[in-house]
Parts: C-alpha cells; sequence; structure tokens
C-alpha cells in the first residue's frame, strides 16, 4: 500500500463538482459515520465505532480497502493505539492484527515504514510492567482480562507482521529487534507463568509461526540455556499447547540436523498420541480443528524433508503408512486442505512406487476433492486453488483419466481466465498443462482434445514468444523474473506429451492443424529466449530450458519424419 496524500479542501471540492466523483462520495458514506466516532470524545463511540469496523473489514473486502483509502491506519497508529480508553486500545489492536492478516505483505511493508515497531515496542514495555502486578489485589477481573487481551492482540500484531514481510527484511530489521529489546523473553516468561491459556497459546503460537520461517529465530531461543530449560520443563494440560511444544521440538531437532529417523517417529508417536485422543472424542471444535491443523502441518514437512533423502527409508515409509495415513482418513472431513498439502507431500515422497495404503486414500478422497475443487475455481482464492491442482497433478499418476473428464470443460475455462504471469498462477498453469494433457491425450473427444491443444500451445507457447518479443527484457525480469521461460518448459514438454506418437487426433489437429509449420516458425525465437537465462542465478531453469529446446528441434524432425 502506497503512502496516501493528503489533498486540500478545494481540490476535494473540486472533485466533488466532476461528473465521475459521485459514485467515490457514494461510496465514503457508507463509512463516514464510523470515521467520525473515532473522533467522538464519548469512549463508548470510539468503542462501538472500531468494532464496528472490525466486523465490516472481517467480512467485506470492498469496505475493506474504502477503510483503508480514508487513513484508517493512520488513525489506529497515531491515535486509536494511543487512547484513553484500554477497552479502545485493546480492541485497535485487534483490528490492526486483522487488517494485517487479510491485507498481507502491501500493508505490513507500509506498517513498518510507518514506523509500527515503535507502537509495538512501546505496547511490549507498557505489558511487561503490568503483567508483574497483574495478581494485586487492586486488579479487578475485568482489568485483568484486559491486559490478557492486550497482550494477545499486540503478540498477534508482531506475529502476523513477521509473517507477512519479506524473509529478509525479517532477518535484517525485526529479529535484531526482537532479540535486543526482550520481546522474545517476554514471550517466554507468559508461557512459563501460564497465567490463561489463550494467552500461553498465543505466546507458543508466536514462536512456532516464526520458527517455521527462520533458522535464525530457531537458533536465538534454542541456544538460550535458560529458554531451553523452562521449554523442557513445561506441563501444559491443553492439547493445542502440547502440540505446538511438540512441533517447536521439531523444528530445533531439524536446524540442529538431529532429525534422523527414530527421532522422526518419536516426533510422530508424540503428535499422533495427542491428536488421535481428540479424534476419539470426536472433538470438532476450533482448538480440536487447530490441533489436527498444526498435526497435518508437521507431517507434510516430515514427508518433504525425508523425501529428499536417499534412498527412501523404510522406517519413515513405515511409520507414514501405519500411523499417518489411517490419521487422514479420520480428519479428512474437517481439515480437507491440510491433508491434500500433507497427502502431496507423502506421494511425493514415494517417487511413484505408492503404496496400497496410500492409493486407497487417495481414492477414497478424490470424489470430493473433484467436488471441492470445481466449487473453488469459481472462487478468487488462487493459494487454495494451487495446492488443490498440485495434489491432482501429483495424483494423477494414481488417478485414471476417466475420473477426470468430468473437470476438463471447468478446467479449461479457468485456465483461459488467468491472467498477467505471477508466481502463483505460473505454479497454477504448470499443474492445468499437466492435468488437462493426461485428460486430452486419453479422451475420444477431438473437440476436447483441439480446445486443449489450444490451450497449450496458443495461450502458453505462442502467447508468451509474443509478449517476450515485444518487451524490453529489463522490464520482463522486473516484473516477471523468469516465469515466462518456466511456462514456456511446461508448455514445450506438454506438447511433446500430447503428440509423441500417432494417436487418432495426432494428424486432424497437429498436422492439418498447422502446428508443425507453428513450432519450425517459433524456434529460432525459443531459442533466442533460453539463451537470454543467467546460468549463473538460473541454473536449473537454464539447463531445462536448453534440455526443452533440442527435444524440440528432434520433435520437428521426427514430426517431418512422421508426415512422409
Amino acid at each position: 500500500m502506497g503512502k496516501l496524500k493528503k489533498r486540500s479542501r478545494s481540490a476535494k471540492l473540486a472533485a466533488q463538482r466532476k461528473p465521475g466523483a459521485s459514485k467515490d462520495d457514494k461510496e465514503f458514506q457508507k463509512i463516514a459515520p464510523l470515521l467520525d466516532k473515532l473522533k467522538s470524545d464519548a469512549v463508548n463511540d470510539r468503542s462501538m465505532a472500531v468494532g464496528a469496523i472490525n466486523t465490516l473489514c472481517d467480512t467485506d473486502p470492498e469496505i475493506r480497502k474504502l477503510f483503508l483509502k480514508n487513513d484508517l491506519v493512520r488513525t489506529l497508529l497515531t491515535k486509536l493505539v494511543h487512547d484513553s480508553s484500554d477497552e479502545v486500545v485493546v480492541e485497535s489492536f485487534g483490528l490492526l492484527r486483522n487488517l494485517i492478516i487479510e491485507e498481507g505483505y502491501d500493508l505490513s511493508v507500509f506498517l513498518w515504514r510507518s514506523d509500527i515497531w515503535t507502537v509495538l515496542e512501546d505496547a511490549f514495555k507498557k505489558a511487561s510492567v503490568s503483567i508483574e502486578h497483574v495478581k494485586d489485589d487492586k486488579v479487578s477481573a475485568e482489568q485483568r482480562g484486559l491486559l490478557f487481551d492486550y497482550i494477545e492482540n499486540i503478540i498477534a500484531c508482531l506475529g502476523s507482521l513477521c509473517l507477512e514481510i519479506s524473509t529478509e527484511m525479517f532477518h535484517s530489521d525485526v529479529l535484531p529487534k526482537l532479540v535486543s529489546n526482550d520481546i522474545l523473553k517476554f514471550i517466554i516468561v507468559l508461557i512459563e507463568r501460564n497465567y490463561t491459556t489463550k494467552l500461553t497459546l498465543s505466546a507458543l503460537e508466536f514462536l512456532y509461526d516464526l520458527s517455521t520461517i527462520s533458522a535464525p529465530f530457531i537458533e536465538a531461543f534454542s541456544q538460550d540455556e535458560n529458554i531451553k530449560q523452562i521449554l523442557s520443563g513445561l506441563n501444559l494440560s491443553n492439547d493445542l499447547s502440547k502440540v505446538y511444544l511438540i512441533g517447536l521440538h521439531f523444528q530445533t531437532l531439524e536446524f540442529s540436523n538431529g532429525l534422523d529417523d527414530n527421532q522422526t517417529i518419536q516426533i510422530a508417536d508424540s503428535l499422533l498420541a495427542v491428536a488421535n485422543k481428540v479424534a476419539e472424542a470426536n472433538s470438532r471444535d476450533e482448538s480440536s480443528i487447530k490441533v489436527y491443523e498444526l498435526v497435518l502441518d508437521i507431517f507434510a514437512t516430515i514427508a518433504e524433508i525425508k523425501g529428499q533423502e536417499e534412498p527412501v527409508s523404510t522406517k519413515i515409509s513405515g511409520m507414514i503408512e501405519s500411523h499417518v495415513v489411517p490419521f487422514l482418513r479420520v480428519v479428512f472431513e474437517f481439515c480437507s486442505v491440510k491433508v491434500l498439502l500433507c497427502l502431496t507431500n507423502i506421494l511425493c515422497f514415494y517417487r511413484n512406487e505408492t503404496p496400497e495404503s496410500v492409493i486407497e486414500l487417495v481414492n477414497f478422497v478424490r470424489p470430493a476433492v473433484l467436488q471441492q475443487l470445481s466449487q473453488k475455481l469459481e472462487e478468487p482464492d488462487l493459494e487454495t486453488i494451487n495446492l488443490y491442482l498440485g495434489y491432482l497433478e501429483v495424483s494423477s499418476e494414481i488417478t485414471p483419466a476417466d475420473e477426470l473428464r468430468p473437470l476438463a470443460e471447468v478446467l479449461l475455462n479457468f485456465a483461459l481466465q488467468l491472467g498477467e504471469i505471477t508466481p502463483v498462477s505460473a505454479q497454477i498453469t504448470g499443474h492445468l498443462l499437466h492435468i488437462l494433457t493426461k485428460i486430452g491425450k486419453h479422451s475420444d473427444d477431438l473437440e476436447l482434445t483441439t480446445s486443449i491443444t489450444k490451450f497449450i500451445v496458443d495461450k502458453n507457447f505462442v502467447e508468451p514468444i509474443t509478449y517476450y518479443n515485444s518487451t524490453r527484457l529489463g522490464d520482463l525480469r522486473k516484473k516477471h523474473q523468469y516465469l515466462i521461460e518456466t511456462v514456456l518448459v511446461d508448455s514445450i514438454n506438454s506438447i511433446f506429451d500430447l503428440f509423441d506418437d500417432d494417436y487418432p487426433y495426432n494428424k486432424p489437429i497437429y498436422h492439418e492443424g498447422g502446428l508443425h509449420q507453428l513450432f519450425k516458425d517459433n524456434l529460432p525465437h525459443y531459442k533466442k529466449i533460453y539463451k537470454a537465462i543467467d546460468k549463473n542465478s538460473e541454473p536449473q531453469l537454464k539447463a531445462l530450458s536448453e534440455e526443452a529446446f533440442q527435444n524440440l528441434e528432434r520433435f520437428i524432425q521426427y514430426k517431418e519424419g512422421e508426415a512422409k
């Protein structure tokens, strides 16, 4: 988010007289009363306004954008978090936390540049002083509750900010301040004293979340003997707290290269001891769902880490088959997205030598997955769509093409609506190319295979090359890095897969459809593109692109012989 310039009153009046300004005025009137109440002298008005704005921002993205456009963040940072009312301050930090979560990176960077650190640093100093008097006789239950809410909100604000900014910014700007200002020690004190389950969970979640993004952060707390002693001596009864502690132990073992097979199995056993107990009680409340999701995240990470080892560990394989797969089946109903993330990594772990128990699970979840994906494609959440399509690509090796066929039209429609190339859309395109190629290759419907071929060739081969040739290289790198080259490699490999033999559709689509000449015409352009890839910064992509070019040359020669 850019810093909004203040406009003069005369400029505002001039804008009001312009024909196009009435819509903005009408939209502003929706939020004007609440913005006015933020400036009210009455505490109840300010408190009510913050609560109402929080609800509106959470449920209506357009209204949220409108509030942000009208300096809500500035009002929060300069006025409301310093309010004379403790209740308004607590609610304001809660609103700020939710805005960071919803708006992500851009708002987080804007906040950092607006010196949110000073605001948070002062808040933590006040909290660390106040917490020492929380059990004083003169402190009422209401005041005590407000203090705990205040601490939870500032921890969540800082945690969300750390997760949303770049890793580089976190390491260079935030982590040194976390350690030098004793905020990390304060978080540990909260866990050690365990004032309330909710507050302890907030502190543990903060530690765990940051440990998943930063090895230096793990080092900062794992090498502190006092912190290690406190964490190892904790005896918490809450199931989610237990899982967070196990997760922290897992992260420190991975950081110290101590995650051997036996340690990994111990971690898995500890997680399942908690999670299965919750599952056996048929618990579906928010805390139970978080237990399942956190356990699934850790299992997904284990599968990813262990899948990189050669050869595949028989111990870990046995543990996944006997313990993890049954758990995935049990919790799929209420944690389908996390189960698919975990199952994707498990399928990659087995490298196409998938055991029967995993195949059975893939078959079990398939009807629900396909139905859910159809619904997700109607929503704007590209990250979740990417996860579903990634799973579908990996599992397509053990999924019959006719099971995927009903999705072909909706996948094609979605694929053709994808806009400019971004990191997420490039990944989605790669998944779609793989899935649709399989459908097209095994379809008896010539029209469908023709449509899939157009998607592969026109949208993901010809269009990227044309765009590349019409744009300065510096602008391409600045806007897309090497995403265009990545998409081109994926599309060329799909072309090879679709036309690698003389299938019934080969002659009408390839030879009679003019594809042969199209590839011959574009071969020199693609050569220029792959030659421009920097082999020092992108060695893997350079090698893949060179291989794709050489194979495309051979493919054209092969197809010429086929036509004779």
